[in-house]
């Protein structure tokens, strides 16, 4: 099974219901895929694995996921990490508007977190068929779980 389907897999029994403020949005420009923003319906925040802690927000479709997976140190010690494969020690992101998961090759995410919201801000590039596409956006969401 595929990182991706046992994500789908599993998502519902570890998402978390929706603050009353709550925002999980991206602005992807060019636009991927025809898509020009993503925007969660439902989301993880929390650590799932020792080593990372992670926020992924799925769409309503279920097919669509944006996720940022920072070292399992932060967001409590550290609060802005480099995006991308260049960064061993930074946060990942990546983006699925369809069935093919696109990784950042580059970006930033800034992160704070309290036992009651986990907010972040970020900007990374995603690389398609030679085109770099920009997703940029803020999420403001309570934790799933403390790690």
């Amino acid at each position: 099974m595929t990182d991706f389907e046992h994500l789908k897999e599993n998502f519902a029994e570890n998402k978390a219901e929706p603050i009353g403020d709550w925002i999980f949005k991206a602005d992807i420009s060019p636009p991927l895929f025809g898509k020009k923003e993503f925007s969660a319906t439902e989301y993880i925040c929390q650590s799932l694995s020792p080593h990372s802690f992670s926020i992924i927000g799925r769409a309503m479709s279920g097919a669509k996921f944006l996720s940022i997976v920072l070292p399992l140190n932060s967001p409590k010690t550290k609060t802005k990490y480099e995006i991308g494969k260049a960064h061993p020690n930074g946060a990942r992101a990546s983006l699925a508007l369809t069935s093919e998961i696109k990784s950042a090759i580059s970006g930033k995410v800034s992160v704070k977190q309290t036992e009651d919201i986990v907010d972040a801000d970020f900007v990374f590039i995603i690389k398609h068929e030679g085109n770099e596409h920009t997703v940029k956006g803020r999420i403001h969401v309570k934790p799933t779980a403390i790690s």
